[in-house]
């Protein structure tokens, strides 16, 4: 019971995940530096393949010190190398590690002005901030993602962070905010029709509810859910643990 919405959380983290900026291809022009970071770029997806996190997170680390050595040095790309760093070494436990990349990250992209990796940057921080139980910091980095989100007019990101909110505040024992945050959420992606997303939070909900012995309305919530997945053929794995 007590891990089950880490699944859920997973499914949200990966619709960040799903936007984060990816390297193409270089060009002919691409300097010895250059060629250099993009072997390392390579060599650290794999290791992250294996599970290695901690060996990734190095050559991720190469990879942006190749890259700063380059005579042009690819910004964007540098971004990406410590988010990759950071989120390596937060998937090993590192947080100390994963919270100075994260910082990095994002120091590149405010100075680039780019809305969308902003909102990813600082949810990264957020979420180590949450993980180490650090609510109230989690919290400043949260609002600044969903401020980010709202401005720069990405809703759907917004409500991915509103459910992200919740899912802290549960956390924090707090869980009639929680509530507040997930009807928030749930509310946009009904108007939106996203399934995935409101079969999420109808879950997260559930665990709310029963917690609070508000067995009617969690049970309510939990079949709405499996509904949802059972239609994206997702019920195996969308049981609720009582059931």
């Amino acid at each position: 019971m007590q891990n089950f919405p880490i699944y859920f959380y997973f499914r949200f983290v990966f619709l960040f995940v799903s936007s984060l900026f990816i390297l193409t291809p270089l060009s002919a022009h691409a300097d010895s530096y250059q060629k250099q970071a993009d072997a390392y770029w390579t060599q650290g997806k794999a290791f992250i393949k294996k599970g290695q996190y901690l060996k990734a997170a190095e050559l991720f680390l190469k990879n942006a010190a190749a890259e700063k050595k380059s005579a042009k040095p690819r910004e964007g790309y540098l971004s990406s190398a410590y988010y990759k760093a950071g989120d390596c070494y937060k998937h090993a436990g590192k947080f100390d590690k994963a919270l100075i990349n994260f910082k990095n990250a994002l120091a590149i992209d405010l100075k680039l002005k780019t809305p969308e990796q902003i909102i990813i940057r600082n949810n990264g921080i957020a979420s180590v901030y949450k993980a180490t139980g650090k609510y109230s910091q989690a919290l400043q980095f949260y609002e600044k993602t969903l401020l980010q989100a709202r401005k720069s007019k990405r809703m759907t990101d917004a409500a991915v962070v509103l459910n992200n909110i919740g899912l802290m505040y549960y956390k924090w024992g707090k869980p009639d905010t929680a509530i507040d945050y997930y009807e928030q959420a749930l509310q946009f992606h009904r108007k939106k029709g996203n399934q995935a997303n409101i079969s999420a939070v109808l879950n997260n909900m559930g665990l709310v509810y029963e917690e609070k012995g508000w067995y009617s309305k969690a049970i309510q919530a939990f079949r709405e859910a499996l509904a949802i997945d059972r239609k994206r053929n997702l019920w195996l794995t969308a049981l609720p643990p009582f059931l």
